[in-house]
Parts: C-alpha cells; structure tokens; sequence
C-alpha cells in the first residue's frame, strides 16, 4: 500500500492464452478451480470472468485512473490508484466522464487546467493562445472562465497576467 495506490501482485503469469491485451474478452481461466467453486458457492467470487471490465468500469465512474495490469517474470501486478485531490488525469474526461464539464469547460480549458494542477503550468494569454492556436479573444475568454469559477488565480506582471492554479 502507497499514498497514491494499492499494488497486488501475484506469484504466476497469465494462463496462457490470455495476455494483458485480451484480458477483458477472452474466456475466463480459472488456475484453481476447486478453489474458485468454494469462492463461487460462498459468494465471495462471481465465475463469470466480468471481474476485470467490472473494476475498470467502477474505477472510471469514481472519477479514479483505470487499474494498471502488468506481468512482471513470473508475477502479476494490478495496480488500483486512490483518488487525489491534486492530480487529474486528462484521460478521465473523455467520453463525458469528466466533472469539470458541469462546469461548462470546453476541452482546451480542462486540458489547461490538468496541466497546471498536474505539472505546475502557468499560462499567459500569448501562452495559451500558441499552445492552443486559438484567437486572442478565445484565449481570455477560456482562462477568464476558469477564473471566474475560483479554479485559477492570475496575477499582473508587467503588461499582462500570469494565470495559475491556486
């Protein structure tokens, strides 16, 4: 256990044939079954093989990054992340799974705002504007949004702001 995970491994690969790609589609492999029926008849294991597209579903509905899978020599690793209120993950907003979209953000500004809060990014308007090649007028409107919703601070430097987050 980490501050930012869980890290389960296991002593044993796959069951050939499945490989991290298959492991939501293919057929269910079960490496004990005398044990997966006790868990099955107990009700503390479904034998259906929906285990994996069902953590990945909860884990995206809770706004958390989707487990990580990954075979190590002869040990597999799932990695579960927690939620962190300072990192959000870009790859969370496609698809309408994004929160930030209750507030009205357009793409442009949750993929601003992702990477001030994740990389420590502060944007000007000329900034924005190249990073984004939009229009001046567009550029201040986007982070003038996110200012008004208390998600970025700017500060006056010179002749023009600095905007990030707070």
């Amino acid at each position: 256990m980490y501050d930012n995970r869980i890290e389960i491994t296991s002593p044993g690969k796959l069951i050939p044939p499945l490989t991290i790609a298959t492991l939501e589609s293919a057929n269910p492999l079960h490496r004990n079954k005398i044990i997966c029926d006790i868990f099955s008849k107990t009700g503390y294991m479904e034998h259906y093989g929906t285990g994996i597209s069902r953590m990945k579903k909860t884990m995206l509905e809770e706004g958390l990054k989707e487990p990580k899978f990954e075979e190590m020599g002869e040990f597999f690793k799932v990695t579960l992340w927690a939620r962190d209120e300072n990192t959000i993950d870009p790859e969370l907003y496609k698809n309408n799974r994004n929160p930030l979209d209750k507030l009205g953000l357009n793409e442009r500004q949750i993929k601003a705002f992702a990477l001030m809060v994740n990389e420590n990014k502060t944007f000007t308007i000329n900034n924005y504007l190249n990073c984004f090649e939009i229009s001046r007028v567009t550029a201040s409107k986007d982070l003038n949004k996110l200012e008004s919703l208390n998600l970025i601070n700017k500060v006056k430097k010179g002749r023009s702001y600095i905007y990030y987050v707070k």
